[in-house]
């Protein structure tokens, strides 16, 4: 199971009973979670032939799948969250860990768009992106 903390932002989408500028944390079940690591580097050659490379740093990103989910009640904490952290806002992901049990949370901020899908049978599932803070 993987564990979202975040600061809830009104954008439209907060879940009945929440309130703005408050943080809120929930399990969501992941049927992917795959990590690249994005180099900033600079190669020369000098005129002997020798290669220079200087890294400037990595930037990790990752890209997630939720399971799809019956759950109304946790599809619409999905979508405050998306819209929560729409603007940059950071929050944590700890990919490995429960609510009660923090395992290797990381800080990150969203990356790129996030989709919503609803397949036959009211399926929710969701696709988003996030690079470490």
């Amino acid at each position: 199971m993987t564990v979202i903390t975040y600061t809830a932002v009104d954008r439209g989408d907060l879940v009945a009973g929440h309130s703005a500028l408050t943080e809120y944390s929930f399990e969501l079940p992941l049927l992917s979670f795959n990590s690249t690591a994005n180099r900033s580097q600079t190669t020369v050659t000098a005129l002997s032939g020798k290669t220079f490379t200087t890294l400037k740093h990595i930037k990790k990103t990752y890209s997630i799948q939720t399971r799809p989910t019956k759950d109304e009640a946790l599809a619409a904490q999905v979508r405050e969250f998306l819209s929560s952290v729409a603007a940059g806002e950071e929050f944590s992901l700890d990919p490995f860990g429960k609510l009660l049990q923090a395992d290797e949370p990381l800080t990150c901020k969203l990356s790129g768009n996030y989709s919503q899908t609803i397949s036959q049978g009211k399926y929710f599932s969701y696709s988003f992106g996030v690079e470490q803070a």
